[in-house]
């Protein structure tokens, strides 16, 4: 599980989270994890009723999101040029009206 996280990790932001790397395995086995036990469960419960389990559910996919906000935000200030997944969504722009994705559409 940790080569492919390490792998996901370089090809969607190169090397820019080798400093979250720890934080983002963590999570993502967490969320992962909880992925598959919700697909193999004969009762879905819906992530709005605020259960122990999508509670912490929550606070993971809000810590995977803010690592992602502070990579995105660190590439906006960078002059750097980096050929990975994550600079294709930032440079990709709307066919009708020419803007670019917020960091919020790049975070989802």
């Amino acid at each position: 599980m940790q080569v492919t996280v390490d792998i996901v990790c370089k090809a969607m932001f190169s090397a820019d989270v080798e400093d979250a790397v720890e934080v983002v395995n963590k999570e993502f086995n967490f969320a992962n994890e909880k992925l598959i036990k919700h697909i193999a469960s004969p009762i879905k419960i819906p992530l709005s009723i605020p259960t122990i389990g999508n509670l912490r559910k929550k606070k993971s996919y809000k810590t995977i999101r803010g690592v992602v906000e502070k990579i995105i935000d660190k590439r906006r200030q960078s002059k750097e040029h980096y050929d990975d997944l994550l600079a294709m969504l930032m440079e990709a722009k709307d066919e009708d009206t020419s803007e670019m994705m917020s960091n919020a559409q790049n975070t989802r």
